[in-house]
């Protein structure tokens, strides 16, 4: 059994460095911010196991990167639910919220009934969040 558990730390490590690997090359060639994320939430979304992703710009980046989306999960697709995550009151209530993890009561999966979960990282760059 601890040999099992190993094994399986090992591959878990491993996806990790590779990860981390295949995101510092992303980032390496990418030509502005919005490809920049796209090329996080790709590798996240990887990691995780995940469908897709959503960034929600906050009043602190001016609007200079639109809210951006990568995956095929099914509420990604819906329009209603792209312009609700530009809306300054989903930006605000994200904004103030300290719940990482969350399910169908969170404010992004509200209108998602496909959706089970999301976790919400926040992104650093420049001393801005």
């Amino acid at each position: 059994m601890p040999r099992q558990k190993n094994e399986v730390e090992n591959e878990e490590s491993n996806q990790q460095l590779k990860a981390s690997f295949s995101l510092a090359g992303y980032l390496l060639a990418a030509q502005d911010e919005s490809t920049a994320i796209l090329a996080t939430m790709r590798v996240g979304c990887d990691l995780l196991g995940a469908e897709g992703g959503a960034f929600v710009p906050f009043s602190e980046w001016k609007q200079s990167v639109p809210a951006l989306k990568y995956g095929e999960a099914t509420f990604l697709q819906n329009d209603d639910w792209l312009a609700r995550l530009s809306a300054p009151a989903t930006r605000h209530t994200c904004r103030v919220c300290e719940n990482k993890q969350a399910g169908s009561e969170c404010v992004l999966l509200q209108e998602a009934t496909d959706v089970e979960n999301v976790y919400c990282v926040a992104l650093r760059c420049g001393g801005r969040e």
